[in-house]
């Protein structure tokens, strides 16, 4: 298998077409070792697909035909939407990340009922 630059859908399904192809194996076969539908892998790669790869579907088809993606530069396109791009505004060093922002805060938000924020017990109803 070769290495190609994909830059559309179209382009991946085509790769996918290729290498399964290559491989000489049936969509059936791939639907099998992917744990997918029957005849769904005929849906994605018909030549004019009649449903649209989902992240979950793609990740069950490159696995069962033993492929994966390569994320490289497109300096081609890179020289055209290069004068385009803007800075971050939001400061690029953060001490911290995610929303944790101190260990043990208290909750931002108390009960709006007045009760405490967390059901510590709970008591079950006797049998009648």
């Amino acid at each position: 298998m070769t290495a190609k630059v994909i830059t559309s859908m179209p382009g991946l399904l085509d790769a996918i077409r290729a290498r399964r192809d290559e491989l000489n194996i049936s969509n059936e076969t791939i639907d099998e070792i992917a744990g997918l539908p029957a005849r769904y892998t005929s849906k994605l790669l018909s030549p004019i697909p009649v449903r649209g790869i989902s992240h979950m579907s793609l990740t069950a088809i490159l696995g069962a035909l033993g492929i994966g993606l390569v994320v490289v530069e497109d300096t081609g396109q890179r020289e055209k939407v290069a004068g385009r791009w803007q800075p971050r505004k939001r400061a690029p060093n953060r001490k911290l990340s995610g929303a944790l922002l101190e260990p043990a805060i208290q909750p931002m938000l108390s009960s709006t009922n007045g009760g405490p924020d967390v059901q510590t017990t709970f008591e079950f109803p006797a049998e009648a």
